[in-house]
């Protein structure tokens, strides 16, 4: 999982907030006054106003109370919400709505901002709260693995944070502060992300792969292309100058003898030589095979050499492959391709009007996977997640603490709001990840992969 964002809200959006809106309704929250108290219990309600509309005292007759540890604010669907994690969806929802700018609730005089603004809050919370809930229904959890990334991610966050901000001698405890957050609830963020990846690999991936991607296979293509390419002009079209074969780029390291043969490939380009080319070309595959022999990586000779411009990279600078149907590629490759193990290297093979290629087959990548099939309009899974989402959430019950009803607008301190934190919809994104991605905390369907063709 490549979360790579210092952010002040979408911590803990995924895929919940991309494929459901959570749009509760009023009964869903107590129909409260600033200064009212409860001392009700659970399955009681607070109200005793005559003056009340019918209306009114229908949504009231949902609300249920309970008197809670000390901490927790209410329980969605069997899962306490602490008061931090309150805290934070709570001072978020209240800078969307008012910028900043305090004298906003000061005309709230019967109390429909505040009203809204806790309303905003717990549709934020039950979107999150989707995800713990269909995790239990379908016995997704998350295993070591999946805190270390956590963890991980949660470091590196904090590093960039801390370098890009040097300067300032800002730390990273105090950016938490600033929008109300703990680092529990942070790391508890990045977890839901990929809590939410298992629960969606769960559901659908299977069956994804069973029904639409039997035939397919995943794989690292390593081309070395058989020809000269030339210099364009200034409107793209070619000239008469010819390219040299390689570049020796000083960010890699090269063998004596890697150095050697791109300096007579190069020869020969210069000098339009295309048969001696052609006649050295092998040469310099059996070169790279000696390299894969000695152990240096597929990667690593693609980062060199590969000359197919549809490779992409992941946020560590590796490739991440192509999904390939059979028969989309010429025969040459196909056969040689579909017939190897997972994790099996080829030896480099010639396909004609391409070149030579290297091939390695790879696992099927499930994050890679989940982005093709949540976001393609071709398959339903998107449809039927957010169904499920949505019967999910209205399935869910809240119960509210006794003391729910004296939250104001006072919750978060007005005067710990800094530039950064009235900003919050901003996001300041750690710039590692080379394949030009999203989002998203976790959202996967804001990438999008491609499949088929490799050239």
């Amino acid at each position: 999982m490549n979360i790579k964002k210092i952010i002040a809200f979408v911590l803990a959006v995924g895929l919940v907030s991309a494929f459901t809106s959570c749009n509760k309704s009023s009964d869903s929250s107590p129909s409260e006054t600033n200064d009212s108290s409860s001392s009700s219990v659970a399955n009681e309600t607070t109200s005793s106003d005559d003056s009340k509309s019918e209306d009114e005292e229908l949504i009231d007759a949902k609300v249920v109370y309970q008197d809670f540890d000390d901490g927790i604010v209410m329980n969605i669907g069997g899962f306490d919400v602490t008061e931090d994690e309150y805290k934070y969806y709570f001072a978020y929802a209240k800078s969307s709505m008012d910028e900043g700018n305090e004298s906003y609730w000061d005309d709230d005089g019967n109390f429909a901002k505040i009203n809204s603004l806790k309303e905003q809050t717990l549709n934020y919370l039950i979107s999150s709260y989707t995800v713990y809930k269909l995790a239990a229904e379908n016995n997704v959890e998350l295993d070591e693995s999946d805190w270390d990334k956590v963890n991980a991610e949660y470091e590196d966050s904090k590093v960039y944070y801390e370098l890009i901000h040097e300067d300032e001698g800002k730390v990273f405890d105090d950016y938490l502060k600033e929008i109300y957050c703990t680092e529990e609830v942070y790391k508890e963020s990045f977890a839901r992300t990929i809590l939410e990846y298992k629960v969606v690999a769960a559901l659908y991936q299977q069956d994804f792969l069973d029904t639409h991607f039997k035939d397919y296979i995943c794989a690292k293509t390593l081309l070395v292309k058989d020809t000269i390419e030339y210099e364009t002009d200034a409107d793209n079209n070619p000239t008469d100058t010819p390219k040299n074969f390689y570049e020796i780029n000083s960010e890699y390291s090269y063998t004596d003898e890697e150095k050697a043969i791109i300096e007579k490939l190069n020869s020969y380009a210069q000098a339009k030589d295309e048969e001696s080319l052609k006649n050295t070309l092998p040469e310099f595959m059996e070169l790279l095979q000696s390299r894969l022999d000695a152990g240096e990586s597929i990667d690593s000779l693609m980062q060199k050499y590969n000359m197919s411009s549809e490779a992409s990279v992941d946020g560590n600078g590796n490739y991440k492959g192509d999904y390939i149907a059979p028969y989309s590629m010429a025969d040459e490759f196909c056969d040689v391709a579909f017939a190897l193990e997972e994790n099996e290297i080829s030896e480099p093979t010639y396909v004609t009007d391409y070149g030579y290629y290297i091939i390695e087959r790879i696992p099927f990548n499930d994050e890679e996977l989940i982005t093709i099939y949540m976001s393609d309009a071709e398959y339903s899974y998107a449809e039927e997640y957010y169904e499920l989402a949505m019967k999910t959430q209205s399935d869910m019950e809240v119960i509210y603490d006794t003391d729910y009803d004296k939250i104001s607008v006072d919750f978060v301190d007005s005067s710990n709001e800094t530039e950064e934190t009235k900003n919050t919809e901003e996001t300041t994104t750690v710039a590692e990840d080379n394949s030009a991605e999203e989002t998203t905390e976790t959202q996967a369907t804001e990438e999008t992969t491609t499949q088929g063709e490799v050239e």
